[in-house]
């Protein structure tokens, strides 16, 4: 399975540097995609502990919330993207759905259902 070797690979690259943000950023969106949303916020909140300007370490680690339906946490999350970097909209997109489902609403906006990727 393709997901166990990023597991084990990024999960290496930490042993080797524990400061390596990106590496998890990997582990946090492998997690999501094995819907282990618990531990995929564990790595996003080690992103946003080494790097706290990148804004999609919140967009994913907000998403993860979603899904767990901490709609609160999730609409902080996607609050603080968008102070870090005011063109992410997806991160405009998803606290708007966020919002809905927090009032009870159905929201006439989708969530991604892949998470977002780095464009670097």
């Amino acid at each position: 399975m393709k997901t166990k070797a990023v597991l084990e690979d990024y999960n290496k690259a930490i042993e080797m540097d524990p400061n390596y943000a990106i590496a998890y950023y990997i582990l946090g969106i492998a997690y999501h995609n094995l819907e282990e949303y618990e531990r995929a916020i564990e790595n996003y909140n080690k992103v946003i502990e080494l790097a706290p300007n990148y804004a999609y370490g919140y967009i994913n680690r907000g998403i993860a919330y979603y899904y767990l339906k901490q709609y609160e946490r999730a609409i902080g999350d996607f609050n603080k993207a968008i102070e870090l970097n005011q063109n992410l909209s997806v991160a405009y997109e998803n606290r708007e759905l966020a919002i809905s489902k927090l009032k009870g609403q159905e929201g006439c906006i989708r969530i991604r259902k892949n998470i977002v990727s780095s464009p670097n």
